[in-house]
C-alpha cells in the first residue's frame, strides 16, 4: 500500500473518534451551564482530548500508536458522562 494510504487508513478512525469525543463534550457543556463544578472539569477533558491530539498529531504517533487513539478518545469521553453525572 502506498505510504499516503497507509497515512489516511491510519488517520480516519482517529479523527472520527476526536470528533465524536468532542461532540459529547459540547454537548455535556451546554447541558451543564449552570454547573461551574462540572464545567471546570469537562473544559479540562477537552484539554485533556487537545494534548492528546494536537493539530500536529500524524506527525508525532507512529503507526502502531495512532491506532490506540480511537480508545484513548472514547476513554475521556466515558469519563466526561460519569463526570458530569456527579
Amino acid at each position: 500500500m502506498p505510504y499516503g494510504q497507509q497515512v489516511l487508513t491510519a488517520i480516519e478512525p482517529v479523527l472520527k473518534a476526536f470528533d465524536d469525543t468532542y461532540t459529547v463534550i459540547s454537548k455535556l457543556i451546554k447541558k451543564n451551564r449552570g454547573n461551574n463544578p462540572v464545567l471546570n472539569f469537562l473544559k479540562e477533558i477537552r484539554t485533556e482530548l487537545h494534548s492528546l491530539m494536537p493539530v500536529d498529531f500524524p506527525e508525532l504517533y507512529t503507526f502502531e500508536r495512532m491506532k490506540e487513539l480511537p480508545r484513548y478518545c472514547k476513554a475521556l469521553a466515558l469519563r466526561a458522562e460519569r463526570g458530569s453525572l456527579n
